[in-house]
């Protein structure tokens, strides 16, 4: 099993963040989670990447897990 986390302050890392979250959307309001104090998603990549050079703080792409197995002969 190996776990994945991609850690800097490139702003292509603060979009693979921001983009997931149109894909969670739906199941978002599915669950009841409400997304609106993020504000206008259309600005959300920007306004993020504005508070990391902000705060001069880098940021971490979520974990990605990988596992794999052979089957036994």
């Amino acid at each position: 099993m190996h776990l994945e986390m991609l850690l800097g302050d490139d702003a292509r890392l603060a979009a693979v963040v921001t983009d997931l979250l149109p894909a969670l959307l739906p199941t978002a309001e599915e669950h009841g989670v409400s997304v609106a104090a993020l504000g206008d998603l259309d600005t959300l990549a920007e306004r993020v990447q504005a508070a990391l050079v902000e705060a001069k703080s880098p940021i971490c792409t979520p974990a990605m897990v990988r596992a794999w197995s052979t089957k036994a002969a």
